[in-house]
């Protein structure tokens, strides 16, 4: 499943950071919670770590030394390495493509012939494709970031959390690095669920590392609180209908509440506070699903930028914080996934607070949608853009948050909607 810009959709230049290439490595780097390592064989491994969100490092060790070390981002290709043994060589090969999240390699001997003095493969010793997550992410056609941006005299500012639009790929298969797809593909959207590709761009309340922090500070308003925008990539082949309509009848297609209550849930419970460290078990309790109950308002099709969406609130949706107390006793974060201590740094981190004994206590919000589809001969790709707030709670909040997103609905993508 890999949807990515279309001819359709013009995308603009990437920005990519200078990735620099190095040679063969004297000694070994620091291997911490942050990688994970597969062995070869005869004393090869191969290391995988996230130097940023943005890219996937790729070592290649014998016996602890590093031999090659490469990092990959979205504008990288095949990268060849040799060693040279007299008559013999050593090969090592490796293709990465981030959108897909793929990484395959491959480990051969090449032989010099005599006469020739040309080299041939002699054996092949490796060939492996790793599936890794998060990787990198499209948006309407787009790979650039444009974060909604909050900035409330009362409720001061919000900030990008990634500064890349992260995509995780919701479906049964194995994943390295981070495994929250398949979390979520099992405990949120179990069959007749088909699988689907998450696209998103989270912001959060602005914070300083060592001054207040507000996702994690039950007594701010912007605790537990997100807003951004998402892209729901659904094969064609697997799915009859775009991701949270009923109907690809366009205009005409009701909202599925359940489908948007799931995903929000997911957003919340997995592809946040479960990646931050949040024990799986103390997620489950706020999991539940029931159609028949979700509080929701569909006001219908709305205008922004000259063209249609349809607007959706969600009330008093239930989900898990990342809440860490300090009171003796209380649970801690755990290790889930490689990328927690990058979400420390996008989100905030744990901030403990007098009178809050418990860990992880949920919060009640309710969300406002603004939402469209667009289909290729591959894929529907629902756009979804919203702001969050507390249930029934800081209402400007949540008004700048919406006004903020339509702000980007207006500039980068105006040419989405219905007609």
């Amino acid at each position: 499943m890999r949807p990515r810009p279309t001819a359709s959709w013009p995308a603009r230049p990437r920005r990519s950071e200078p990735v620099g290439e190095s040679g063969p490595a004297g000694t070994p780097g620091g291997i911490g919670t942050d990688t994970v390592v597969l062995p070869v064989r005869w004393g090869l491994t191969t290391e995988y770590r996230y130097p940023g969100l943005t890219g996937v490092e790729v070592t290649l060790r014998f016996r602890g030394r590093a031999l090659w070390q490469h990092r990959f981002d979205p504008d990288s290709g095949e990268r060849h390495h040799r060693l040279r043994l007299g008559p013999v060589r050593l090969q090592w090969s490796i293709t990465c493509d981030m959108f897909d999240g793929t990484l395959a390699t491959s480990i051969g001997l090449d032989r010099r012939e005599k006469r020739t003095r040309t080299w041939s493969r002699s054996r092949q010793w490796m060939e492996r494709t790793v599936r890794f997550d998060p990787s990198f992410g499209v948006i309407g056609g787009q790979t650039d970031v444009h974060p909604p941006e909050v900035h409330d005299p009362v409720y001061g500012d919000s900030q990008n959390c990634t500064g890349a639009i992260l995509r995780v790929h919701v479906d049964e298969g194995r994943r390295e690095l981070c495994a929250v797809g398949s979390k979520v593909k099992s405990s949120m959207f179990p069959a007749p669920y088909p699988p689907f590709v998450f696209n998103a761009v989270a912001c959060v309340g602005a914070f300083e590392p060592d001054g207040p922090q507000r996702y994690g500070n039950p007594e701010s308003p912007w605790f537990n609180v997100f807003l951004g925008y998402y892209q729901l990539d659904c094969a064609r082949a697997e799915w009859d209908r775009p991701f949270g309509f009923a109907s690809a009848a366009g205009a005409d297609s009701a909202p599925v509440v359940e489908d948007l209550t799931r995903l929000g849930k997911s957003d919340w419970n997995y592809f946040s506070n479960w990646d931050y460290g949040v024990p799986e078990d103390a997620l489950e309790p706020y999991c539940n699903i029931d159609p028949a109950s979700d509080a929701h308002v569909d006001h219908g099709l709305v205008e922004i930028a000259g063209r249609r969406w349809r607007h959706v609130d969600l009330l008093g949706v239930e989900v898990a914080s990342s809440y860490v107390s300090g009171h003796p006793g209380a649970r801690q974060l755990v290790d889930n996934t490689v990328v927690s201590a990058m979400l420390h740094e996008g989100f905030g981190y744990p901030d403990p607070r007098p009178g809050y004994d418990t860990s992880f206590i949920p919060t009640r919000l309710d969300a406002t949608l603004h939402m469209a589809y667009v289909a290729d001969d591959e894929y529907f790709h629902t756009l979804i853009f919203g702001g969050t707030a507390h249930a029934g709670a800081d209402r400007p909040l949540l008004d700048a948050a919406v006004e903020a997103t339509k702000v980007v609905i207006a500039e980068h993508y105006p040419g989405f909607g219905f007609p």
